[in-house]
């Protein structure tokens, strides 16, 4: 950096000094473009790091709610950015990724005759159930309970 600087500010003696450069204008382009080379990969690198984070996050926090303003905060990037993450990696919005996980994690409740629909949807992080009924019924093509019986049966479930 001390070889493309040509003005040194002194703030103790409120001055400026100037350098003549000893570095030629290819020189000059030559270190622009191996920052720029590192600041592309470091972004590349941090946008696998962020999807990856929240996708942990989400996982082991999947009855919570969050905002995508909250996201970004944590993350100290622009919600774009990390909608823009996640749909890179994981092909859907930071949204859907979240029901995504919850309602697997209903499936798998599910499983235990013993738990309510209610008590599952509440457990997952759905405060209506009827809200939870319609979106497990969009993503499987069947109703929580029918899903228990088609699984309690066959042991599997196959949504084509």
């Amino acid at each position: 950096m001390d070889d493309i600087s040509q003005v040194k500010i002194d703030k103790y003696h409120n001055e400026k000094r100037f350098y003549s450069s000893t570095i030629s204008q290819i020189q000059y382009q030559q270190l622009f473009l191996k920052i720029l080379t590192i600041f592309c990969v470091n972004e590349r690198s941090d946008e696998k790091d962020v999807a990856a984070e929240i996708y942990d996050l989400f996982t082991l926090n999947y009855q919570q709610n969050f905002a995508l303003s909250d996201l970004a905060a944590q993350y100290a990037f622009h919600p774009a950015h990390i909608i823009r993450c996640v749909k890179n990696k994981y092909g859907m919005s930071p949204l859907q990724l979240l029901l995504s996980i919850r309602l697997n994690k209903a499936k798998q409740l599910l499983a235990d005759r013993d738990k309510t629909v209610n008590w599952i949807a509440a457990s997952v992080g759905f405060s209506d159930t009827s809200y939870f009924c319609k979106q497990f019924k969009k993503a499987t093509g069947v109703s929580p309970l029918e899903y228990r019986k088609i699984t309690s049966q066959t042991g599997q479930f196959s949504s084509e």
